[in-house]
Order: structure tokens, then sequence, then C-alpha cells
């Protein structure tokens, strides 16, 4: 698959959603960790990062992947990230917020992983 992604220049699609791994490893894994509050951080024992939110883990372990394989020249692009919601239209409106201010941030954080002018990062917040 990734020859061909090479041979159409085309991008990786990746759906990451932290809250599947936050929901089956609530002992081990930090709400604020999941959902890019302040927190102390893991560190990965791998590589020796320190990562602030599950997201930026599970984006990191497609880049370290690709370059393991030695595709770092294939694009990645995350189609769709959310968090299951339940409950009122206020709370609603507060967690897409917070979940559209996330996807900036991390867009541009991709960006220069990625050194590309190219859009990135497409969001589909679903309930």
């Amino acid at each position: 698959m990734l020859d061909f992604l090479r041979q159409i220049d085309s991008f990786l699609m990746v759906n990451a959603s932290p809250f599947f791994a936050y929901e089956s490893n609530t002992d081990v894994i930090s709400l604020d960790y999941t959902l890019f509050r302040e927190n102390l951080g893991v560190v990965d024992v791998g590589n020796e990062f320190r990562y602030f939110s599950l997201f930026d883990a599970q984006i990191d372990v497609v880049f370290a992947a690709l370059s393991a394989l030695k595709c770092d020249d294939i694009r990645m692009v995350v189609t769709e990230t959310g968090w299951l919601s339940k409950g009122t239209r206020m709370r609603l409106v507060q967690v897409s917020k917070t979940l559209l201010r996330t996807m900036e941030i991390l867009s541009a954080k991709i960006k220069e992983q990625q050194g590309s002018d190219d859009n990135n990062l497409t969001s589909s917040v679903f309930n």
C-alpha cells in the first residue's frame, strides 16, 4: 500500500482516536493527557520523547512506522478524530470549540514535522 501511495504521490490517511485508547486504559492513561490539558506528560521508553497528549503520541507512532519502513517521503493526513459525547447542546458546543482549537494546534505541529504547506489535517468531529 505504501509503495502505491508513493507511486501516485498521495497521502496516508489516518484516523486517530485518543478516546478509544483512553476508554480501554483509564487505569493508566490520564484524562488530562487525553484531552490536551496541562499534565506531566508521558515518556516513551522506546524513544525517550515526552508526550503531553495521547494524540501526539499516536501520530508520532505513524511517523516512526513510516520512517522504519523507509517511507518518510509519504505525507500523512489525519482524516478523522474526535471524542464521543453525550449531554446538553451547551456541552457539545464546548467540546466542539475545544476540539477545533486543538485541531488548529495539531495541524501546525504536523505541518512542522512534515515541512509542508499542504492541507494536512481534516477533522471530523462526531457525536
